[in-house]
């Protein structure tokens, strides 16, 4: 069996990058900044902040890489958090949820 091969730098800080942008759209509509708003969250502003958080903080464990274990297990733990954050208030958060989706293949 091969051991798992690792990112180089400057691939890890590229990954990391896009995962950083990504999780910054739902983290400024939280505040009502950029091109989405706090209506295009469908919940409060902090359910799309903890949503953009947790691709901020994945992508963060990315570029920290296996260098600082302490920096990738302190990111890993936030992502898990954030991942948490969302499940609870799916399940028990007040009101009524819809939560549904479609793919549309040709």
């Amino acid at each position: 069996m091969n051991p798992p091969q690792q990112l180089t730098p400057r691939a890890a800080l590229l990954v990391g990058l896009v995962f950083v942008a990504s999780g910054m759209f739902p983290m400024l509509a939280a505040f009502d900044i950029g091109p989405l708003r706090q209506e295009d969250i469908n919940g409060p502003p902090w359910l799309g902040f903890a949503a953009g958080g947790v691709f901020t903080a994945a992508g963060l464990a990315v570029m920290a890489g296996p260098r600082s274990s302490l920096a990738t297990s302190l990111f890993g733990l936030l992502s898990l958090a954030g991942l948490a954050m969302l499940g609870n208030w799916i399940a028990f958060g007040a009101g009524e949820r819809a939560c549904s989706g479609s793919i549309s293949l040709p």
